[in-house]
């Protein structure tokens, strides 16, 4: 077993916020821990007295594999600075959660994750995966008793029978789509998904959106949770009512259509300049953490 110890900020990561705020799928909390897989590996992870723990089983970690998942190059108290006094639901937000941050999860691990969740809801989205895994991954190790697999391969998946998929992890029409994904993704070279970070926001999410079953809000969700795009500003239904209640008239349709959806985050963009990507979360995990009946307040 691997570990790292990194020192940060005790008021810098909260991980229930960060790992349970629908940006990653695969994390339990077991007792004082976390535990998760993060591509060829299983991940139990501590953070107490500013000293953040992780141990490995299955590919080694090292201090820059932590720092990249958790993205410490952000100094989140300069992020949070720079956010304040913008609108009184983020504000609201950063009260809430102060150690939230946003997470780069492998670029794959990200796709296959977000290309399944349409129309889904955490918890089945969390358990899809983990019977994909079982059934078409590989075996990363074993933690406590525990045997844990990564995610399928893009041959693995171009290999499958889609309606295999669509039994064996519960993934309807979803199935279909991974099937193509794997198609595809197998034939490019390896480093293809990842090498996106180095294009232009735009382009890059061009790229995505060139591939199969991949709309804007997939292309964003991984280019903000898998590529380290902070400019991506994925809109789903929560994002979307709380723009109409931050913006108002700018927004011109009351339904959100691909025109609609990059008009509004555009307008994230505008409101949110030091950084629209993390503003996005923020407000997406306070909507959410938010009772029903309590929202048309709140927002």
């Amino acid at each position: 077993m691997a570990s790292v110890t990194l020192p940060v900020p005790e008021d810098a990561l909260d991980l229930a916020a960060t790992l349970t705020s629908g940006q990653v799928f695969r994390w339990r909390r077991e007792g004082d821990c976390w535990v998760g897989v993060v591509g060829q590996a299983v991940w139990r992870v501590r953070f107490a007295r500013g000293a953040l723990t992780v141990e490995s089983v299955g590919a080694p970690v090292t201090a820059a594999d932590v720092a990249r998942f958790f993205r410490l190059e952000v100094d989140l108290a300069a992020l949070r600075a720079a956010l304040r006094r913008l609108a009184p639901p983020l504000d609201d937000a950063l009260d809430r959660f102060p150690g939230l941050r946003v997470v780069r999860q492998p670029a794959a691990d990200a796709l296959v994750s977000f290309a399944i969740a349409s129309a889904n809801h955490v918890g089945r989205i969390a358990r899809s995966l983990d019977r994909l895994a079982t059934t078409y991954g590989t075996p990363v190790g074993e933690l406590d008793g525990t045997r844990f697999w990564a995610l399928p391969s893009w041959e693995r998946l171009a290999a499958a029978d889609p309606r295999a998929l669509w039994r064996d992890a519960d993934l309807g029409y979803r199935g279909r789509v991974l099937h193509q994904l794997g198609a595809v993704l197998a034939a490019r070279p390896a480093a293809w998904l990842e090498g996106l970070a180095a294009l232009p926001y735009r382009e890059a999410r061009a790229e995505l959106m060139a591939l199969p079953g991949i709309g804007p809000k997939i292309a964003d969700c991984v280019l903000l949770y898998g590529l380290g795009f902070d400019e991506a500003v994925p809109v789903d239904s929560h994002i979307w009512a709380t723009a109409r209640a931050l913006f108002g008239e700018a927004i011109p349709t009351t339904s959100l259509t691909e025109r609609t959806y990059l008009r509004v985050a555009d307008l994230y963009r505008t409101a949110f300049p030091a950084n629209p990507g993390w503003a996005q979360h923020y407000l997406f995990h306070r909507r959410r953490q938010t009772p029903p009946a309590a929202r048309r307040r709140a927002a």
